[in-house]
Parts: C-alpha cells; sequence; structure tokens
C-alpha cells in the first residue's frame, strides 16, 4: 500500500467536505448531530486514508458516514431528539438559481418541509431513503452499506415511503 500523506487528505477535505457535510446533515435530526458526524467521519477517513485501496474517494467517504452513523445510534433508537429549529443548508438541493422569484419560493419551502418530515422519521427509514432518493443508490449498493439483504432494503424503502407520506400528508391538513 502506497504511504498517504496529509497533503492528500487535505485535497479530499477540500474537494469533498461539501458533500460529506450534506450527507450528514440528510442522516442526522439536528444540527449538531450532523457536525458530529461529519468531524467523526472526518476523523475516521483520516485515520483509515493510509489503507485506501483505490476506486471513487467519494464512495469511501459514503461509506464511512453511514457506518459512523449507525454505529453512533446503536441503542440509542428511542432517544427523543428534538430538531432545531435552523438546520444547515443542503447546497445540493438549492433552488434553481435560473428561476423567478416565485418558483425559488416554492423550491425552498417544499426544501425545508422535506427536511423537516425526514427529521420525524426513525433512523433507518431515514437512512434507506436518503440512499436510495438522494444518494441514488441501487437496492445492492445500499444493502451493501448497511450490511442487510436486498430483500430487507426493499421493505424498509417501502415502509420509509409511507411513513413519509403519511407526514407530509398530515401537514397538510
Amino acid at each position: 500500500m502506497a504511504c498517504v500523506s496529509g497533503q492528500d487528505f487535505d485535497s479530499i477535505y477540500e474537494e469533498q467536505a461539501d458533500y460529506v457535510y450534506n450527507l450528514s446533515c440528510r442522516l442526522s435530526k439536528t444540527r449538531s448531530d450532523a457536525e458530529d458526524l461529519f468531524q467523526e467521519s472526518f476523523l475516521k477517513a483520516y485515520r483509515f486514508l493510509p489503507k485506501f485501496r483505490g476506486g471513487s474517494i467519494k464512495s469511501w467517504l459514503r461509506r464511512i458516514v453511514i457506518t459512523t452513523n449507525i454505529s453512533s445510534h446503536r441503542g440509542l433508537k428511542n432517544k427523543p431528539s428534538v430538531p432545531l429549529d435552523e438546520k444547515p443548508g443542503w447546497k445540493e438541493s438549492l433552488p434553481d438559481e435560473g428561476a423567478g422569484p416565485e418558483t425559488v419560493a416554492v423550491q425552498t419551502d417544499t426544501a425545508r418541509q422535506l427536511e423537516e418530515a425526514l427529521s420525524e422519521l426513525t433512523e433507518d427509514a431515514r437512512t434507506v431513503l436518503v440512499l436510495r432518493e438522494i444518494e441514488g443508490l441501487d437496492y445492492q449498493e445500499i444493502a451493501d452499506a448497511l450490511e442487510i439483504p436486498k430483500g430487507t432494503v426493499r421493505s424498509r424503502l417501502a415502509r420509509a415511503r409511507e411513513a413519509l407520506r403519511v407526514v407530509l400528508e398530515g401537514r397538510h391538513e
């Protein structure tokens, strides 16, 4: 294995920090949880960078964020969490810059509603939805990332979509 320098890590951090932060936000209920996940994920990336065998840095970092998130929530599934009023922005979800003010307002409101609805879901539901619908992973990639059978991914995703639908419909009544 090649020795990896701190300079290599600096460039990876520079290139991937926004992605890792956005993923951390999407997987977390609160700003402090997202910031903790972000920091812990990059600490692990720094520690394990010398063992990186090549391939996609983004995929490798995604795996670190997911496993860090899962391990940080083991045993805490029923712990209450109060979402913060202000959650960090999701740069990848920003409204279309070429759109008019009305369209931008609608897109911003929709993104905010989705953020809030996702924060009300269970950790499992939020994770599988983010990986499928936002990250665009296929069922097998999600199964591999979460270390669960592909059939479990399908059933969790179906339940997560239904739970999200119920939450969103409840907001419009």
